[in-house]
């Protein structure tokens, strides 16, 4: 930091520049975790070539693949990055028009954003917000506990 301190601010900057190309294409020459599992479902997609790609399409173009002696991701490992095989899908269908990085987001954002829909228990209690709208209500929902009813429309 010493050293770069002393450049001249033209030269910080082409430092700073120089530097952030070298990191850009180390980036770029290392495959990452979700997308060595992007090649795989995408090379296995090009040798199946069908309309609906299946589980057992993946197995047996990875099977002829290994024949070639070109590896891809086993379909349990498969499975158990992405979740379920419909998830994998749409992660293939979004590899044409997104980054790897971009798609892991998605996915870790839908994560966290269905938590609490994921059987984990709610972390609030809801008997302030009862009494409020007993309150709120008046005295005739006092007199008595509501109920709720299910009120199906007939037709005409």
């Amino acid at each position: 930091m010493v050293l770069f301190e002393t450049l001249s601010a033209d030269e910080q900057e082409e430092a700073f520049a120089r530097l952030g190309a070298k990191r850009t294409a180390r980036r770029a020459s290392e495959e990452s975790y979700t997308e060595r599992f992007l090649r795989s479902l995408c090379r296995a997609a090009e040798v199946a070539a069908g309309t609906n790609f299946a589980p057992a399409d993946y197995k047996s173009a990875r099977a002829e693949l290994a024949e070639q002696s070109e590896a891809i991701e086993p379909f349990s490992r498969l499975i158990r990055r992405w979740g379920t095989w419909l998830k994998a899908k749409e992660a293939l269908a979004l590899s044409e028009t997104s980054t790897a990085w971009a798609i892991e987001a998605r996915f870790r954002h839908r994560r966290t954003a269905t938590a609490p829909l994921l059987g984990r228990r709610a972390r609030r209690d809801d008997a302030p917000l009862n009494g409020l709208l007993r309150r709120a209500a008046g005295p005739a929902v006092r007199a008595r506990r509501p109920r709720l009813q299910l009120v199906v429309p007939t037709q005409a």
